[in-house]
């Protein structure tokens, strides 16, 4: 898929990438008031509304990665995956009792979520090296502008009335008719690589990748989980404070998606060390803010790093990994990037059973793990060696 036959095509994924991106986390501004809404379920299991998601999404894409490009399309899978993100989007504004049937249409949002995952693995088969940076770090920028969006209707409608919350996603019927128009399939793989006849390759470098990465995803949703309360506890205002400061934590993200093939070319190898001293600044501006803006200011800082690792990952998993395992490379990813994202829920209540606190002590416990991958990775070399 040349550049020149893909501009429509792209624009339809920058889309999809603008409502999704942040689908996961967009309702964490209102989880302070679905907490208040239904005492009787607990904290632990209204945290699910977020995470579980993420759940079904890691299942969706180590399901179909070994298929998607081969006995389906990748046209097909964005196609469905936006409108069950639709459908499950926006049920719970109106099927909301009892709590389950929350869950379950997230359930249904999660499965969207994990197909869409795939529209990376497009953006990976149809371009390459700078070209590809680019690219990626442009999804990053409409997927973050979209996100900072979403996030602050979803904290305003909130604060009107929680259901309403899940209105914001009628949104996903523009970039479902945009795909639906204009998505185009890659080009088939065995047409334009010298890789015919064989099956796609699991390599373990990309395991690796993948674990570490879901760190990276379950310490800053450790965070993102936590900022309603947070923003409560310090006096900050309701749902639509957490909605602004969730924002600015994506608007962040899109600024470094902006920067990002220049910011790479420019650090290379201290990428990871830069990226963690960035982040963990902004942990401590969120800890020990005494107002707004500068909580705002932490979200901006964390946001730039923690979602624009993404693109910085799939850089890595290019450098290893052929064209017809791509799509399995980037199942392995983004399964362990929702794993993490999943698991942050148990995350907090592990550290906070530790130390007593559940919300200060895991953005101590986050601190750590951003400090140990920084260190580590600026005494060695984090690209893997190419075997292609």
């Amino acid at each position: 898929m040349s550049m020149k036959n893909c501009d429509k095509s792209i624009i339809s994924i920058y889309a999809a990438s603008m409502i999704v991106g942040s689908g996961v986390s967009g309702v964490n501004a209102i989880l302070q008031k679905l907490i208040e809404e239904y005492p009787e379920v607990g904290s632990s299991t209204v945290y699910l509304v977020s995470t579980i998601p993420s759940l079904l999404a890691t299942l969706v894409t180590l399901l179909f990665g070994f298929m998607v490009g081969r006995k389906f399309t990748f046209r097909a899978s964005q196609i469905l995956g936006m409108a069950l993100c639709l459908v499950g989007g926006v049920l719970p504004a109106w099927l909301n009792d009892p709590f389950a049937l929350i869950i379950i249409a997230r359930i249904l949002f999660g499965i969207g979520i994990g197909l869409m995952s795939f529209r990376i693995t497009i953006i990976m088969n149809s371009y390459e090296d700078v070209e590809r940076a680019k690219i990626l770090g442009m999804n990053i920028v409409w997927q973050n502008l979209g996100g900072a969006a979403i996030q602050y209707i979803v904290g305003f409608l909130g604060d009107i009335k929680y259901n309403y919350a899940f209105l914001t996603y009628f949104l996903c019927t523009v970039p479902l008719a945009l795909l639906i128009l204009f998505l185009r399939e890659p080009a088939a793989v065995s047409e334009t690589s010298d890789t015919r006849g064989d099956k796609p390759k699991v390599y373990p470098v990309i395991i690796l990748i993948a674990f570490l990465y879901a760190f990276v995803t379950g310490g800053y949703n450790m965070m993102l989980l936590n900022t309603s309360t947070l923003v409560s506890m310090k006096n900050f205002g309701s749902a639509e404070a957490s909605g602004l400061v969730q924002a600015c934590f994506t608007i962040g993200a899109a600024i470094g998606g902006l920067v990002f093939d220049k910011f790479y070319a420019a650090v290379k190898r201290y990428i990871v060390g830069i990226y963690a001293a960035v982040f963990i600044s902004g942990i401590i501006c969120i800890m020990f803010s005494k107002s707004l803006l500068v909580y705002a200011l932490g979200m901006a800082l964390c946001g730039f790093v923690g979602i624009t690792a993404y693109p910085l990952v799939c850089l890595f998993a290019g450098l290893v990994s052929d064209k017809k395992s791509m799509a399995v490379s980037m199942a392995i990813i983004s399964t362990f990037a929702y794993s993490g994202i999943f698991l942050a829920n148990y995350g907090i209540r592990f550290v906070g059973n530790i130390c007593g606190d559940y919300i200060i002590g895991p953005l101590w416990a986050v601190i750590v793990i951003y400090l140990l991958l920084g260190v580590v990775f600026t005494i060695k070399d984090p690209h893997p060696k190419s075997i292609q």
